[in-house]
């Protein structure tokens, strides 16, 4: 006597088979994702250090107090122009350098020591994404 599956074990073992197969590929997109989301914040992180060290190159005393963008005009102006990354996103920065304030809110000179914020920008996905990276520069007498 020969033994073998029932038509009701067969239907059963392929149905289990494709649920597991649906959850498997379903799951592979918010893999890609998450890897492509990774990658713009490492691309934009690295935008920000680089826009970060040319202002430490180019000397503190160079860039005035305040807000600059791509468009505002002035020296941080020419460091922040918009980048396009290999896959066709456009990241925007923009440069705040502000006073640092230290203990009970006493302020160092200005042409001493100034906090640059640089903040990337992009839009991925129908919504807008960024980095920021911040740093303490000191003037450096040449």
């Amino acid at each position: 006597m020969r033994r073998a599956f029932t038509l009701a074990e067969t239907v059963l073992c392929l149905s289990l088979l494709a649920i597991v197969f649906l959850v498997v590929t379903n799951l592979i997109p918010v893999a890609i994702y998450g890897q492509v989301e990774v990658r713009h914040r490492l691309e934009a992180g690295s935008l920000a250090g680089e826009v970060l060290n040319t202002c430490a190159a180019q000397g503190i005393e160079r860039f005035p107090l305040g807000h600059a963008d791509s468009t505002s005009g002035g020296v941080a102006s020419a460091y922040l122009q918009d980048r396009t990354g290999y896959d066709g996103i456009v990241y925007r920065s923009t440069l705040d350098v502000e006073r640092v304030t230290y203990g009970s809110g006493s302020v160092f000179p200005d042409n001493k020591l100034k906090l640059f914020k640089v903040k990337v920008q992009w839009h991925e996905r129908n919504r807008t994404l960024d980095v920021t990276r911040i740093r303490q520069l000191a003037r450096v007498i040449r």
